[in-house]
């Protein structure tokens, strides 16, 4: 009772009243239980109480948007009680949450008998008035990630070593951090109200379940705002996990595991918003990569295609790394998906420059010309080229997230390719209409990414997981120094290309405002094919990247 007192002194809608009415609302109040995910009202409900938070979250939703998030000594839902109106927004518990509740026949009642209740109302609805309060978005104070085994066999001790490391590392950047575990003499009732406190008090929660199963699981789970499911994929075959796998609260979960042999699986069986590989050991460079992509401060690098002026990417990563930039997501459109390749593969700058100047100088692999009818080119060369130089590597077994863009000529969509074998996927992006013959895979036929998206910036973005570093060798056309117009016309491959990514250029504009830096190499005259020009391109994206040095700031250093 004297805590409930104290919490509504804190309400402004209630901060002037005497304690003595304060404590009349606190009995007169209800308690409302309603667990994470669960909505307290739907937008349109009639009005007929409200609510101040005693433990946990909710959040505000208007036209299924999340605009506001309320948590412990807030009070909402009044307006709509006050005008005799209907809900203006829904709410929905976001952790489980416990409400006190003011109903209408107790408010009216206040309204009618308390003068003093009157004036507060007036008073705070005035203030509200001249500030021209409106709900707007109103990030969280804190975000609770919770890891969550799914396999019996899976040793206690690995997955909290894990939740150790990785508080830890998390620890090393701005806000504070708390874990979480199953203590012995926990009770159930009071595991609210731990996480409650520890969301007043820190930035960070990390809740970890040992176990596979027990309520402790279930709590954790539904409490998460991310969920990371552990898994060793080299333990037991998916389709033989328990009942926690398929469960509600693992929907858009994480997936986080020990090794990449019987990965495929699990992806399949989770189909994750994203994936991590993370040695049982705990090594310190993976625990580093997974802190920064689930606190939102990983660096995804997008890169462009632009046949032979992608090799540009190879002195952009040179400059990049040599400043101490972690990259830990990379993706890209036809040869910049081929530069994401090699990056994600844990390739430096050199090893890059060595495979470009053998495979794409010295081999030529788009030079086997034909009179097809499909294309100009055959592409067994650049298919063998892709073979020697990706293997039987895939997209998923990779520590760094990556992905590779191509257009379904059926469909008029964009594919974005996140599994499978990368000699495959990129193969699939190099595919410039006219050029090279479009292919057929999983039901669609591809053709180059550039069609649609040749910066695909907004597939990176839409992971949310950290700002974005965009590279466009391809932004507009750069006639040879000294020519007059009429005098340098474009081969006729080169017109290709540049028509074929005239309507992703206008799209890529939305795209570059995403970007947290733009990266974009001075490649006079460089055409599609000039590869052998292999030095000068690769100058030129250091030259830009340089220049860029200054604005990615905090970024460097990792």
């Amino acid at each position: 009772m004297a805590d409930d007192v104290t919490l509504l002194a804190g309400v402004p809608l209630f901060g002037a009243l005497p304690v003595d009415l304060l404590a009349h609302l606190a009995q007169a109040a209800t308690t409302v239980s309603v667990g994470a995910g669960e909505l307290l009202f739907r937008q349109g409900d009639q009005g007929d109480s409200l609510y101040v938070v005693r433990s946990g979250r909710v959040e505000v939703l208007v036209d299924d948007e999340v605009v506001r998030v309320h948590g412990r000594g807030e009070a909402f839902g009044e307006l709509a009680l006050i005008s005799g109106g209907v809900r203006t927004a829904s709410v929905r518990a976001r952790r489980d949450s416990e409400l006190l509740a003011v109903h209408r026949a107790e408010f009216d009642r206040l309204l009618a008998t308390r003068t003093e209740f009157s004036l507060a109302l007036i008073h705070e609805l005035g203030l509200r008035l001249r500030r021209g309060d409106v709900p707007v978005a109103r990030p969280p104070t804190s975000t609770v990630l919770a890891l969550l085994p799914l396999q019996a066999r899976l040793p206690e001790s690995a997955v909290r070593d894990l939740a150790e490391a990785l508080c830890a590392e998390l620890a090393r950047r701005p806000g504070s951090v708390r874990l979480l575990q199953l203590d012995e003499d926990d009770r159930a009732d009071a595991w609210g109200a731990r996480l409650d406190a520890a969301e007043s008090a820190h930035t960070i929660v990390v809740l970890v379940a040992t176990r596979c199963t027990g309520p402790w699981w279930t709590f954790c789970a539904r409490q998460a705002d991310r969920a990371l499911a552990v898994v060793d994929p080299a333990l037991v075959d998916p389709a033989l996990v328990g009942p926690a796998v398929g469960a509600a609260e693992l929907a858009g979960c994480d997936l986080l595991a020990f090794g990449s042999t019987g990965l495929p699986g699990w992806l399949d069986l989770l189909t994750p918003a994203a994936h991590h590989l993370v040695d049982q050991a705990a090594p310190a460079e993976d625990v580093a990569r997974l802190a920064r992509r689930v606190s939102g401060r990983s660096v995804g690098l997008v890169l462009s295609g632009g046949g032979a002026r992608a090799m540009a990417h190879i002195g952009v990563v040179e400059v990049l790394q040599r400043a101490g930039l972690c990259i830990d997501r990379v993706g890209g459109t036809s040869m910049g998906a081929f530069m994401a390749g090699l990056v994600a593969m844990g390739l430096d700058a050199g090893d890059m420059l060595r495979v470009a100047r053998t495979e794409l100088a010295q081999r030529r692999p788009f030079s086997d010309y034909t009179l097809s009818r499909h294309g100009l080119i055959r592409t067994k060369r650049a298919a063998a080229m892709l073979d020697r130089v990706f293997g039987t590597a895939t997209i998923e077994e990779q520590r760094r997230a990556l992905f590779a863009v191509s257009v379904d000529l059926v469909g008029a969509q964009e594919v974005v390719h996140r599994r499978g074998r990368i000699a495959q996927a990129v193969g699939l992006s190099i595919r410039l209409p006219g050029v090279a013959p479009p292919a057929w895979a999983d039901g669609k036929l591809h053709v180059d990414g550039g069609v649609l998206d040749n910066l695909p910036i907004e597939v990176m973005a839409a992971d949310g997981q950290g700002p974005v570093i965009a590279v466009d060798v391809m932004r507009r056309f750069d006639p040879a120094p000294g020519l007059r117009p009429g005098e340098n016309l474009p081969s006729a491959v080169d017109t290709i290309a540049r028509a074929m990514v005239l309507a992703s250029w206008q799209r890529a504009e939305t795209g570059r405002s995403l970007a947290h830096t733009l990266i974009t190499p001075t490649l006079d005259g460089v055409g599609m094919f000039d590869f052998r020009r292999i030095d000068e391109i690769v100058e030129g994206g250091r030259r830009a990247a340089e220049k860029a040095l200054p604005a990615l700031g905090g970024l460097l250093g990792g």
